[in-house]
């Protein structure tokens, strides 16, 4: 991937592209005031990698994986079975190469290790929505009565309003690397100039985290008095 002394220009975690914010309020005879607030914007950019150190720089989880060709590019990962996923050596390959072709900032990178953070998260949406309510005005005090429901969308559905994450804006860890092996898994001994890592990839896996906080909806209640 170069010298490790390059400092190739990548996109940024916290870059946010595209960012839509627009709201709508109304008040009512009865003097009720209603408001929308929406906001809408790009997905996080993110990198998969593997889970040790395959640049020789002495960290790991932070090395974007090579994309391989196809199932039968030699250079690419060798699978295999552990504790965790059963799944056999070939289902495992056949699992990783359809991933990748519905990926399409993987698919674009096949034979290359890919970009940093050359992925993004889905386009997320959130509305907002409160209601307040004046109350009798006495010798020019004021009362109301206001309720804010934050994540609106998630209140109606359990799937709207979801807001995805990587991990607090962390690398994904595609798959779990047990050591190098020669390409194709063939006999000798491997390191890091002229071996491929040795994997296990879950069929299952899902890059994306919507369990957090963000991603559920709350109230708020609160009463005023201006005076």
């Amino acid at each position: 991937s170069g010298s490790q002394l390059d400092v190739p220009l990548a996109h940024s975690s916290f870059e946010t592209p595209n960012r839509i914010v627009g709201d709508v309020s109304y008040t009512l005879p009865t003097k009720t005031s209603i408001s929308v607030i929406y906001q809408g914007q790009s997905g996080i950019h993110f990198a998969y990698v593997t889970s040790t150190d395959m640049n020789g720089d002495n960290q790991s989880l932070n090395d974007p994986i090579y994309i391989p060709t196809g199932p039968n590019d030699p250079n690419g990962p060798v699978f295999v079975t552990s504790g965790s996923v059963t799944a056999s050596p070939a289902q495992q390959a056949a699992a990783f190469d359809q991933f990748i072709s519905s990926n399409s900032c993987l698919n674009s990178q096949r034979g290359h290790i890919m970009k940093r953070n050359s992925c993004d998260t889905p386009w997320t949406n959130e509305f907002d929505v409160s209601a307040e309510q004046a109350l009798t005005t006495i010798r020019g005090q004021n009362l109301s009565l206001r309720l804010d429901i934050f994540n609106f969308g998630n209140l109606l559905n359990k799937n709207w309003g979801r807001q995805i994450s990587t991990g607090n804006f962390n690398p994904v860890t595609i798959y779990t690397q047990s050591g190098l092996v020669r390409p194709g898994g063939a006999a000798g001994s491997a390191d890091l100039t002229n071996g491929v890592p040795r994997v296990t990839f879950d069929p299952s896996f899902d890059p994306y985290n919507y369990n957090n906080i963000f991603s559920n909806y709350s109230m708020q209640l609160s009463f005023r008095y201006s005076f």
